[in-house]
């Protein structure tokens, strides 16, 4: 018998595509669908976990801000993932900044309303468990690649990640916030971003960052792009979608170790 098709408001996060109907039906109907703007905080450093949240087409980043204003990403959190999966283990809060880092939509549920809905060893417990896995990996390979690689692969590989997350070319964000992401100075951001214009593989000005060259992106970027998404296919049992399309599920064989 053919399974039951996800209720449509589910159907752009690909961590609740993975649910079969019955057990996700009940889930949605307890979500909202939330509009995010950029720099809006989600949770605060070591602040209480009080709502669950499942990007559609928002993206998210956790931050590590220093006590002389600095700060850097530690990992985007898209399409792919859920912000809050720590409540599955009884932590309610972790040391980063949870901000929106693209605009766009969310589903959004309350705590006390997730914790009822989770089962152990059901399969939400068990996606978000390895959804747990995957991004402690990302955290991982971020904070070596921070520190092994130079700005402009760098820069390249966080244009991919987001690439990866929103539908279309366009990254709506300002260069300012670029630095603040990366850990750069504005100026640091800028010279990075034209030496990537300057080759033909992106343009960039007030309105945002346009990706116009996706394998010249890739050929430039570190080696960490790759290892990410190779990890958290190896780790999930799917993939992020094509990027720059609209979000879509490319199953792989899970090998969690």
């Amino acid at each position: 018998m053919e399974s039951s098709p996800s209720p449509p408001l589910s159907r752009g996060n690909l961590l609740l595509q993975q649910l079969e109907h019955a057990a996700l039906a009940p889930l949605v109907a307890q979500m909202e669908l939330r509009t995010y703007q950029a720099r809006e905080v989600l949770i605060a450093t070591h602040q209480p976990v009080n709502e669950v949240v499942f990007p559609v087409d928002a993206v998210m980043a956790q931050l590590i801000r220093f006590t002389d204003g600095a700060s850097v990403k530690i990992a985007t959190i898209g399409h792919e993932g859920v912000i809050g999966w720590t409540l599955t283990v009884g932590v309610t809060s972790i040391a980063a900044e949870t901000i929106c880092q693209l605009p766009g939509t969310a589903l959004v549920m309350r705590a006390n309303d997730f914790r009822t809905a989770i089962q152990p060893k059901g399969p939400l417990a068990d996606l978000i468990a390895r959804y747990g896995v995957a991004l402690f990996r990302q955290v991982a390979l971020s904070g070596a690649c921070n520190a092994r690689h130079s700005v402009v692969p760098r820069v390249a590989r966080w244009l991919l990640v987001c690439h990866d997350r929103i539908d279309g070319d366009a990254i709506a964000i300002s260069l300012a916030f670029v630095g603040e992401l990366l850990g750069l100075t504005a100026v640091g951001a800028r010279i990075a971003l034209d030496i990537l214009q300057h080759r033909g593989l992106i343009t960039h000005g007030h309105q945002g960052i346009t990706v116009r060259d996706r394998a010249g992106l890739e050929a430039i970027a570190c080696e960490c792009y790759g290892r990410m998404r190779d990890e958290f296919g190896r780790v999930m049992g799917y993939s992020l979608g094509v990027a720059g399309s609209s979000p879509h599920i490319q199953p792989v064989q899970p090998a969690v170790d």
